[in-house]
């Protein structure tokens, strides 16, 4: 059975690595009020996970801005103008976290907002 509204969820958290597992919790409810199975949760848990370490690891924010938009068959997690500091895309791209991201995920954006901030956006599909 699928969800048959919309509905936004916004969760802004320190970025301190042991509000990783705040972040994990909170994917795991709304996931599964989506009906996606124990894998695919513990997929988006990952790759959620993943994109909160790569906004720490810039070591530019005091927060991150994590927005879940639910729709009737995809959950998007969006990562909401990450400081990133000076990098280039291209080899953002290419780092292992990435990989983990793109290999767990339906599709995995980085969209620039200027020089330093991106919004980091994951979404998964219910099959």
């Amino acid at each position: 059975m699928k969800t048959a509204t919309s509905a936004n969820v916004d969760l802004v958290l320190p970025t301190e690595k042991k509000y990783a597992h705040v972040l994990r919790l909170a994917v795991a409810g709304i996931a599964s009020r989506l009906q996606f199975n124990w894998e695919q949760i513990e997929d988006i848990k990952l790759a959620a996970e993943e994109a909160f370490l790569l906004v720490l690891k810039a070591g530019q924010a005091t927060q991150a801005h994590v927005t879940f938009k639910i729709g009737t068959n995809e959950l998007k997690i969006i990562f909401v103008d990450a400081n990133l500091g000076v990098f280039n895309i291209k080899s953002y791209q290419q780092k292992y976290s990435f990989f983990i991201m793109t290999g767990l995920m339906d599709n995995v954006d980085i969209v620039p907002r200027n020089e330093t901030h991106f919004d980091l956006k994951l979404s998964k599909k219910i099959y």
